[in-house]
């Protein structure tokens, strides 16, 4: 892609890294930080950006949910957690149901996931996502190799 500058916000969002995939995994169903974070091929640091720009322009909306495991919230990431529970350790929130960020697609980022279908972009971003796959599962079989062959 090309860095410009827009006189659009949203084209220019659209334009920065892992924007236009967050559009499609949000669009497809609510996302929880943890879940966006495994699907996208954006860092952690970037993802946090991305999806506060996003609230910004009005694309997803932030939705605290409870989390219906029970338990602790042990293994929840701070970004996700209710701000009220930072800085608690574990046992001081035991046998509570935590509440959970997660991200929603609004009616102006529905119109980008339609035009995202539309285009095949979407077809292209789940190929891209196999591709990987296919590398990452190629790449552990030559690490095997490697491993055996002593090389």
């Amino acid at each position: 892609m090309t860095r410009q500058d827009y006189s659009n916000p949203v084209a220019e969002f659209l334009d920065q890294k892992g924007a236009v995939e967050l559009v499609f995994d949000i669009g497809e169903g609510a996302k929880r930080f943890k879940e966006l974070n495994a699907s996208t091929s954006i860092s952690g640091k970037t993802l946090t950006k991305r999806l506060k720009e996003g609230v910004n322009l009005g694309l997803w909306e932030g939705e605290e949910f409870v989390d219906g495991k029970g338990g602790d919230a042990s293994g929840i990431e701070i970004d996700e957690v209710n701000p009220d529970w930072v800085g608690q350790r574990d046992s001081d929130r035991s046998g509570v149901n935590p509440k959970v960020q997660r991200y929603v697609i609004t009616d102006r980022g529905r119109e980008i996931m339609a035009q995202i279908s539309k285009s095949g972009l979407a077809r292209a971003i789940v190929k891209q996502r196999e591709q990987q796959e296919e590398v990452e599962k190629l790449s552990e079989s030559l690490i095997e190799w490697a491993e055996k062959n002593e090389i």
